[in-house]
């Protein structure tokens, strides 16, 4: 997939690094405040509710991996005075995901969801050390605990006795169904939203931001499927350079939820 990019440049540094992406969900009050943080992305989302229906949603960019998306801010009317819900399918239904950043519609998705729990807090932790000889482990730990561990190369899952063999892109919401529930299939669907950020490591977005100055580069596989990448804005869609690499220091992220 990852050839799919215009004229890519390699990180030579793939190999050594280990991808962390963490996501932290908090009931403060009358509100849900929840973040997001990863080598190319960080952002805030509060939400407002009445214990049934969303009343507002603000969202808030630290780090965008480019420059088309920060007018994604912009996309939440179609889920204010909607139900608040667990189930994804009624969610997604809200409005056209197309339209939306989908790492903000990943996590507001999981706020509709919190909302209705009793728990505080939750945290999701991704690890994905970089693919070598052909594969690595991914992880996803919910409040501390491991949920999900899955041997994968670039594609799909291997060698599970239950899970060997399913793709990580298509059908993955419908296999993953149909082996998971609950909690579990919630974490599911976080681990493979990671997975999938996690193979931009392989590139070195500050070389090909170099090459390409002023000029948009995004895979043509992706084109049309998130906000940033429509074909009326996608002509803005410049890398932007503020990368952060957190194998050594897990311990840093998310500090601006405060």
């Amino acid at each position: 997939m990852i050839s799919d990019f215009k004229d890519p440049i390699f990180n030579p540094e793939y190999g050594t690094r280990v991808y962390r992406r963490r996501i932290r969900i908090e009931k403060r009050g009358g509100e849900i405040v929840a973040g997001l943080e990863d080598t190319l992305h960080a952002f805030k989302l509060v939400v407002r509710h009445d214990g049934s229906v969303v009343t507002a949603i603000e969202g808030t960019w630290v780090r965008h991996p480019n420059g088309t998306c920060p007018g994604a801010v912009n996309q939440f009317a179609p889920y204010v005075g909607r139900a608040l819900t667990a189930q994804r399918t009624a969610f997604r239904a809200y409005s056209d995901p197309r339209q939306q950043c989908s790492h903000f519609l990943d996590v507001l998705g999981l706020i509709f969801s919190h909302a209705l729990r009793e728990e505080d807090v939750r945290q999701f932790d991704i690890t994905v050390p970089d693919i070598v000889d052909g594969k690595t482990w991914a992880e996803i730990h919910v409040n501390g605990e491991r949920v999900h561990r899955w041997q994968i190369d670039h594609e799909r899952v291997l060698h599970q006795a239950s899970l060997g063999g399913r793709s990580l892109y298509a059908g993955f919401g419908r296999w993953s169904a149909r082996m998971f529930d609950g909690d579990s299939l919630e974490a599911a669907h976080v681990l493979q939203m990671g997975i999938l950020v996690s193979f931009s490591s392989m590139l070195d977005f500050m070389a090909m931001g170099a090459r390409h100055k002023n000029s948009a580069v995004v895979m043509a596989t992706i084109t049309g499927v998130c906000y940033a990448t429509q074909p009326e804005r996608i002509a803005g869609a410049v890398l932007c350079h503020d990368k952060r690499d957190f194998t050594d220091a897990d311990d840093t992220m998310l500090q601006f939820l405060g």
